[in-house]
């Protein structure tokens, strides 16, 4: 007792769509409803830590403004997104 559990979502994997969007910076892509955007790649990143490692700040703006808490989202390193950024500057 006194230990507390800590569940995860089912994750999704990324649909090659999103994916490549995020690295081509296609914007009009991230205007469809019901877009699922927490979908990850293999190694567990989200769209957010696709779109920074590939630099399309476009791509960051909408996707934080349509889900705010992907900003977060751990990879399977257990990096965030802010994580990321430093590791690369």
């Amino acid at each position: 007792m006194g230990q507390s559990l800590r569940f995860k979502k089912k994750l999704v994997a990324i649909d090659a769509g999103l994916f490549n969007a995020a690295i081509s910076g296609n914007e009009s892509f991230f205007e469809e409803e019901d877009l699922n955007l927490e979908q990850v790649t293999w190694r567990g990143n989200s769209v957010l830590h696709v779109a920074l490692k590939s630099g399309k700040v476009e791509i960051m703006k909408n996707v934080l403004n349509l889900q705010p808490s992907l900003l977060y989202m751990e990879n399977c390193k257990g990096n965030t997104r802010y994580c990321s950024k430093f590791r690369t500057l």
